[in-house]
């Protein structure tokens, strides 16, 4: 009891200690505290119970962790306010304008700048909903009892009662009223017309540009689109027997589809056979090569003016390369098992980039700028900031960066040693020892 009823006495001596002390404040008793004040680089970090608690300040930006359960990060560069609460579940991100919020999967809220001077705002709380489109109009309701929709899921309107049992759609000057969906359907409009008694029979056409027919859907289907200019797509689709899409200058044709196909192109000379499919495929032309004897060995080389993309695997997924050359720039990936992955980026200037991982211990990226980081311990490849600042700390073991002004840091468990070099100033940082001196 006494030594214990003295440890909280010390530590507030030391931290205050700490404080009073000139240069950089400092206290590390790894792993429950960690304290830095740096003037030098006019920064301040505190970590208690590395890395679960965690606050860091620096010039532009300011973030506070309580890893895995909440973070938020604010950066005055770019006006922009990140919170995560046990993330990926819950999202609050606001960048000027801008402003959204999510709980997956069950609501989601909406700010956007469509164009200066005019948001466009969507909630969506399942099964309530409203928002406000760019133009100005408000919509709502209650999925599926009713509801309306106003410049969203590429639709001009939508207004539903009871669905599936109503809903109507207008898009431009074409309106959709749909009935005990998807069975059927009625279009019209200046610009096209439709029916649908799905399965049994549809038909609906743009006037001019595009139609679709089809009886006892999927099994038989005719289609034509882009019929307003010079390289119409005619499609005639007899499942499983015969398929076929022909242009003024190609003609794809398969039997008891998808297995055994034949497609022609008068530009390029390009031809291919895929018997049967996916399983065998060859492919010739002026620019493209193809050998495919699936799940061993796949290769295809397209040639293209000064450049060479290069696509190949064996064993697939066990091994995969791909290569594409130009006169800027060479690259080249290799993986394993899809996930362990090596690539790198060879420039015309001598500058490079590489990215290795090595599932689940490695991960290191080094750009043409010079910055270079190293994690040992990196679970998932899995770069966004939002796992970077929530979930990675709490796997990582060690890091080292080297920055484009020279400058090398090395941690090893955040806290429990850090050793950094910057200019001629060499920095040793343990815990219960601080030191930082000239090479």
């Amino acid at each position: 009891m006494k030594r214990s009823a003295l440890i909280l006495p010390a530590f507030i001596i030391l931290l205050c200690s700490a404080c009073a002390s000139t240069g950089p404040r400092h206290v590390n008793i790894w792993p429950l505290v960690y304290y830095n004040d740096d003037n030098r680089n006019d920064t301040k970090t505190l970590s208690i119970l590395t890395p679960i608690v965690y606050y860091h300040r620096g010039k532009e930006a300011r973030e506070f962790s309580i890893r895995p359960v909440f973070s938020i990060k604010k950066d005055s560069s770019d006006d922009s306010t990140v919170i995560d609460i046990l993330y990926p579940l819950i999202k609050y991100r606001k960048r000027g304008i801008d402003e959204k919020f999510r709980v997956f999967p069950i609501m989601k809220d909406e700010t956007v700048e469509v164009v200066p001077d005019k948001t466009r705002t969507a909630h969506d709380h399942f099964p309530l909903y409203w928002g406000r489109s760019e133009d100005g109009r408000a919509y709502g309701g209650l999925f599926p009892v009713y509801g309306t929709v106003n410049n969203r899921f590429g639709k001009d309107d939508i207004f539903f009662l009871l669905w599936p049992v109503y809903s109507r759609t207008v898009e431009d000057s074409t309106v959709s009223h749909t009935v005990l969906w998807p069975f059927f359907n009625k279009t019209s409009g200046d610009a096209g017309r439709g029916l649908r008694i799905f399965p049994l029979w549809g038909h609906e056409e743009t006037t001019g540009k595009d139609y679709r027919t089809f009886v006892l859907f999927p099994l038989v289907t005719l289609s034509g689109k882009y019929l307003d200019t010079q390289s119409p797509v005619i499609d005639t689709i007899i499942i499983p027997f015969y398929v076929n899409r022909q242009t003024p200058h190609s003609r794809s044709t398969s039997y008891l589809w998808p297995f055994f196909t034949v497609s022609t192109s008068e530009r390029g000379n390009y031809k291919k056979v895929d018997a049967p499919w996916p399983l065998i495929s060859f492919a010739q032309s002026d620019t493209l090569s193809l050998i495919q004897l699936a799940p061993f060995y796949r290769k295809r080389v397209t040639t293209e003016d000064s450049t060479i993309d290069e696509r190949m695997y064996i064993l697939y997924p066990i091994y995969s390369r791909s290569r594409f050359i130009s006169s800027e720039k060479t690259e080249e990936s290799l993986r394993f098992m899809l996930i362990d992955k090596y690539s790198r980026t060879a420039y015309a200037d001598g500058a490079d980039d590489l990215w290795i991982y090595l599932f689940p211990l490695y991960d290191r990226r080094r750009l043409k700028t010079g910055d270079d980081s190293s994690v040992v311990f990196y679970p998932l490849p899995l770069y966004d900031d939002g796992f970077k600042r929530n979930l990675l700390p709490l796997f990582e073991i060690v890091r080292h960066e080297t920055a484009a002004d020279g400058t090398d840091t090395l941690t090893i468990l955040h806290h429990l040693l850090i050793r950094e070099v910057k200019d001629d100033v060499k920095t040793l940082d343990v815990p219960f020892y601080f030191r930082r001196h000239a090479r």
